[in-house]
């Protein structure tokens, strides 16, 4: 079973400041309403789960509003939630272990939706539109230190190159044209 430590609505239902102790190892230490998740509250998942934590607003059960989740794996995620998804503007820092350092935009039921900029650990960054968790729209991608071009400004779909953009590179030359499946087709350069 679980315990609650906290006050009562009615003698019946938890609500108010508390703390629930529940059997499996979670803990959630925060504000009830009618026996449910309602306004801040730390949620402390168990040590056989994915999650650390979240910490954050709370509505009907549902992390809703502004919140931090912290990962296990090294990820943490700071921004605005709805309905136990990243949506709206937020930051999802990725572990020590990932190739990439950040995403920071807008998220739309827990996928990169909107404008948004990716930095990578090569130095890599990439600003632009996004759609469904991929470069969509319009966006440039700044090549690392290791890399001979300089970057690209142009339309993306799905994460490559596809449509018409500009590519400098380092030396100072360009080519601009037409882009399908990051392979240039028609231009000059």
């Amino acid at each position: 079973g679980s315990s609650w430590e906290g006050t009562w609505e009615n003698d019946k239902q938890q609500d108010g400041l508390g703390t629930i102790q529940y059997s499996s190892g979670r803990v959630y230490h925060g504000e009830l309403k009618g026996g449910k998740f309602n306004g801040n509250g730390k949620y402390t998942y168990a040590e056989n789960e994915k999650w650390d934590y979240y910490e954050g607003k709370w509505v009907e059960d549902k992390r809703t509003g502004l919140g931090t989740m912290k990962l296990k794996d090294g990820k943490t995620y700071i921004g605005e939630w709805k309905d136990n998804d990243y949506h709206g503007k937020g930051k999802l820092l990725y572990a020590e272990s990932s190739h990439i350092e950040f995403y920071d935009g807008v998220w739309e039921n827990g996928k990169q939706t909107g404008f948004g900029t990716m930095k990578f650990k090569d130095g890599s960054i990439y600003e632009g539109e996004w759609a469904d968790g991929h470069y969509n729209g319009n966006g440039k991608l700044t090549y690392g230190e290791d890399n001979s071009w300089g970057y690209y400004d142009g339309q993306w779909v799905n994460d490559k190159q596809c449509g018409h953009g500009i590519l400098f590179y380092k030396d100072g030359s360009s080519w601009e044209g037409t882009w399908e499946n990051d392979k240039q087709q028609d231009g000059l350069g």
